[in-house]
């Protein structure tokens, strides 16, 4: 039995529970800027928005700029 649960609805099969939270890159279409995100089930999760939103209210997070930014790695191997 899970002991953290999500107000996202996540199958059980899903490689996405919350209890495996990936952190990544998305594009929320083919002509945006890359943006921070984490998978949950089926659903990404936008940290951008969530911080621009005011939702990182932490000692740590509030205020900092660090989901609006987002580094990518190189991919042509330099």
């Amino acid at each position: 039995m899970a002991l953290l649960k999500s107000f996202v609805d996540v199958t059980p099969d899903s490689h996405f529970p919350i209890q495996n939270l990936p952190y990544g890159v998305f594009k929320p279409d083919s002509n945006s800027t890359p943006r921070p995100a984490v998978a949950i089930g089926d659903s990404v999760l936008d940290l951008s928005a969530i911080s621009e939103a005011g939702l990182f209210d932490g000692p740590i997070l509030n205020g900092s700029d660090c989901f609006l930014q987002c580094i990518t790695r190189n991919t042509d191997g330099k």
